[in-house]
């Protein structure tokens, strides 16, 4: 099962603010709202968020407004063996 982090970015007179849905109180500011995300995963997010499967919220986005998904990668350890010649 995965975990998604929800990211919502808002455009307010010009600039772009993005935060986490779970903490709003951290928002990160940007040019646009590809530029805000990115400074809020760098700085807020996590190294296990997998940010090429990042996607827009069908439904959520509009003018001015965008919500986005971002799932966490699965931890999968394999055992690592000798090849034993």
């Amino acid at each position: 099962m995965y975990t998604f982090a929800h990211i919502i970015a808002e455009q307010n007179q010009g600039c772009w603010s993005a935060w986490f849905r779970d903490r709003p109180q951290t928002v990160c500011g940007g040019e646009d709202w590809a530029h805000a995300v990115a400074i809020l995963i760098d700085v807020h997010g996590s190294p296990k968020m997998d940010w090429e499967q990042i996607r827009a919220v069908d439904g959520m986005t509009r003018e001015g407004h965008a919500e986005f998904v971002i799932p966490y990668t699965r931890s999968w350890h394999y055992p690592i063996t000798g090849t034993g010649n």
